[in-house]
């Protein structure tokens, strides 16, 4: 527990520690700039060599491939990305790579245009190729040089202190903690009234054995934070009214640190809110963006799924043979397929296809083993799946479960229309009930094959906290995000974490 500060305590002025962390942000923002215009060098000359000498076989010089237009417009994606701050702020890394994928559109359609102008011969899929080579070589490279700096640098290391209340603190810890390369490291929570020690508990094992200094009753916190102006603090005002909120604000800017608000946006649209000032007056409208029925996102996204899951039916029909033989061998007598009912997009059912893993009538066998096994009764309510699953078949039905193959079935139903590439989880028929409130977000839309819960813990979170971050998805949902989550998947796919 952190005791009151007397305002006293001895620490480093906040102007001396603003000035070693500028002079450290300086080196970092040279260090990024580099980076990037290296990157650029070598995917001008990886994307020649590809393009040019191995497929086309040498039909332009590196001159005439890599025209003086090209070099201007590298130069503008640099001062694009420093507009946003890349080189000057802790930015998080899917919002870098947002900017990178809206930088290889535009800069596509711009070499394309200049290209019909003048009347080039070159092939137009060629151009986007090119840019697409320059932006991954530019993502690698930033990822290269943060993971160097991670780890070689204390100073990149930004200890966070978070005030609020205990929901704050666990969603501020899922939204920073899985981000490495920004740096934040949580090291203080103070909360603003006292909590419970079960909540306590919860945050032991939310940050399992990294656990930061906790107060868990109110103190002095404008105190604390005039005598710790090295922090980075995280702050929600819900819980400050009146004389608190004022006192605990002028502290932040008596002290002359940095800080953040986390303004009360829980179950709002936060994607499609776009900030609205007003000049002369504290007042900040945040107007919710609404997408209509039909966009390019929309588009995209049923362009994909078909595309993707019409390619990838070939490669599925050969892994069922293989895996037909393979159950042979090892006697299961459960049959190839599996195709439970689901609900869907507007309420409608449809057979969701698997890889059966279970044994027959593995639903009596479920009620039989809750029935008998109290702790078993109690991690099915809790998760909806049981770890070591005892209805398991045969050794490689739990090679499926744990890779997620076993899901590869659901491609027909993705290019049936029945289901998305990325989407909120099918849901069975019977536990519409238990999804309350949140029913209506999840018949809004297709259901995925992954989603948000797959890439973010997946089976070690709760029953409740997966249907938060479906809700999350739905609510905030762009083709950008299916980009990321589908990105993530392979991630998840290749290491198996949250998987059993």
């Amino acid at each position: 527990m952190i005791e009151p500060v007397s305002p006293s305590f001895v620490t480093p002025s906040a102007a001396m520690i603003r000035r070693a962390q500028q002079k450290w942000s300086v080196a970092i923002s040279s260090i990024i700039l580099l980076g990037d215009l290296c990157a650029m060098i070598v995917a001008s000359c990886v994307s020649y060599v590809v393009i040019s000498e191995l497929l086309l076989g040498g039909m332009w010089s590196f001159s005439e491939f890599t025209p003086p237009y090209y070099f201007a417009l590298c130069w503008l994606v640099v001062f694009r990305a420093a507009t946003q701050g890349h080189y000057t702020q802790r930015t998080p890394w899917w919002q870098q790579m947002h900017l990178l994928f809206k930088l290889f559109i535009g800069l596509f359609l711009l070499d394309v245009f200049v290209h019909i102008v003048m009347q080039s011969s070159s092939v137009h899929f060629i151009l986007g190729v090119r840019w697409l080579v320059l932006v991954l070589c530019i993502g690698c490279m930033r990822m290269v040089i943060l993971n160097m700096i991670r780890a070689r640098s204390r100073e990149w290391t930004l200890p966070v202190t978070i005030i609020g209340n205990e929901d704050i603190v666990g969603d501020t810890y899922f939204a920073l903690h899985p981000d490495t390369l920004t740096g934040y490291k949580i090291t203080t929570i103070l909360f603003d009234a006292p909590v419970s020690a079960e909540a306590h508990a919860q945050l032991m094992q939310m940050f399992q054995g990294d656990m930061p200094t906790i107060a868990s009753s109110p103190c002095d916190i404008p105190a604390y934070i005039c005598a710790n102006p090295h922090a980075f603090y995280v702050i929600s005002l819900d819980g400050f009214r009146g004389e608190r909120r004022d006192h605990m604000m002028d502290a932040l800017e008596k002290s002359d640190c940095d800080y953040a608000i986390i303004p009360p946006m829980k179950r709002l649209h936060l994607y499609g809110m776009e900030p609205q000032y007003f000049f002369g007056n504290d007042i900040m409208l945040l107007h919710r963006r609404v997408i209509s029925e039909v966009s390019l996102d929309k588009c995209a996204k049923w362009l994909v799924d078909r595309l993707v899951a019409g390619c990838a039916l070939p490669v599925l029909a050969l892994l069922t043979a293989f895996l037909w033989i393979s159950k042979k061998i090892e006697g299961s007598q459960s049959p190839l397929f599996y195709g439970g009912m689901r609900i869907g997009r507007n309420g409608e059912q449809f057979p969701c296809w698997k890889f059966c893993t279970m044994k027959p009538n593995a639903d009596k066998l479920l009620e039989e083993l809750m029935k008998k096994d109290e702790a078993l009764r109690n991690e099915w309510n809790t998760y909806q799946k049981i770890r070591n699953d005892p209805r398991i078949d045969s050794r490689i039905s739990a090679f499926l479960r744990k890779t997620s193959l076993d899901e590869l079935p659901q491609l027909w139903n993705v290019f049936v229309g029945d289901m998305s590439l990325v989407g909120p989880r099918p849901i069975l028929p019977s536990q519409q009930i238990e999804y309350g409130e949140a029913l209506p977000f999840y018949v809004s839309v297709a259901p995925g094959l992954t989603g948000l819960w797959q890439v973010s813990g997946r089976n070690q979170t709760t029953f409740a906290q997966r249907i938060i971050w479906d809700i999350w998805y739905v609510k905030n949902w762009s083709f950008w995000h299916d980009l990321v989550i589908l990105i993530k998947t392979v991630r998840v796919f290749l290491t198996g974490h949250g998987a059993y």
